[in-house]
Formats: structure tokens, sequence, C-alpha cells
């Protein structure tokens, strides 16, 4: 695979700072959106409306104003990176060992999500689980890898060394980050 864009290596160091234990669910989006804090928004599939789904197919700006409207923020790629890999950057939030069914939602030879498949056409795509339904990762944290993708607060940089101090140092905030 293409790692180039993982390079080069950099030692940044992290302030404290607090992650959500799960994704955030369907209902809860739906909460917000009903409170009039949050754009109205849905999965574009069937089948991944379960009350403690992973909420899918928002848009970055509806995720970013989702998290103000809670009082929070998106994670930074390094806040992300860090709250799944850990001090020492394992590959994966349980360590080293290749991942599977039992330690997270991902395709295997049985289809996506580990062969579940979903209500309505082409069962064999699979859908997500409710958010939780494999064990914690280090910190406690569940589903960082699997499930559904996650947004981050920066922007994508092919270089981060190009990226200069703001990808660098302290608490990057990544390229663009304010």
């Amino acid at each position: 695979a293409d790692d180039s864009h993982h390079r080069p290596p950099a030692t940044i160091h992290m302030s404290t700072y607090f992650m959500d234990t799960t994704e955030v669910t369907y209902a809860a989006y739906q909460a917000c959106v009903a409170a009039g804090e949050c754009r109205r928004a849905r999965p574009a599939y069937n089948d991944f409306s379960r009350a403690q789904q992973p909420m899918v197919g928002v848009k970055w700006y509806d995720a970013f104003a989702y998290c103000e409207a809670m009082g929070k923020h998106l994670p930074t790629e390094a806040e992300w990176e860090k709250a799944a890999r850990g001090p020492e950057g394992e590959l994966y939030p349980w360590g080293n060992e290749p991942p599977s069914c039992e330690r997270a939602v991902i395709m295997n030879r049985k289809g996506r999500s580990c062969g579940t498949p979903k209500a309505g056409s082409h069962p064999e795509k699979g859908r997500t689980l409710n958010v939780g339904s494999r064990p914690p990762g280090r910190y406690g944290l569940l589903d960082m890898i699997g499930n559904a993708e996650e947004w981050t607060s920066d922007w994508y940089t092919r270089s981060w060394e190009a990226c200069g101090d703001d990808c660098q140092g302290t608490d990057p905030r990544g390229p663009c980050g304010d």
C-alpha cells in the first residue's frame, strides 16, 4: 500500500484531552436535529438508521456543527491517532495484532460488517453494527477501527513536512488549523 502520505514520521506532544467513548449514534444525531441545533441528515442506505448504530452519511460541516452543539469539537488527526494508536504508535487500538471480526467490525471473507447482512436489497453489502459491539481498545474507546469512518477537524495534506509548524510540535492542528 502507498503510505507516502504518512511520511515523514514526526514526534509530537499532546496535551490532555477527552474523546467520546463511542461514535455518535443515529439517535443522538436525530435528537440534535429535533432540538433544532443540527441540520437534517439521514444515512443514504437502508438499514443504517437503528438508534444505536453510528450516524453515517453526514457531511463534514454537519459533523462539525453537531460537535459544536454538544459543546465539543471534532478531534484533530493527531488527537484521533493518539487515541487509536496510543503513546507507542501501535498499529491498532488493541496493539499490533491484525484486525479480526472479534476486534472490529470489518470486511472479511463473509463480506462487509463481518458478514452481517443488511435488510432490503443487496443484503451482502452489510451494515454498521451498534456502537460498542466489539471490545474497547486502549483508553476504553470503542470502534476506533471499523464500523464507520470518522471525521477529523484537519484538512488533508500530501506532505506533513511541507505543512510546517501547523503539523508539528505540541497539539498540532494540522493544515489550515486554527
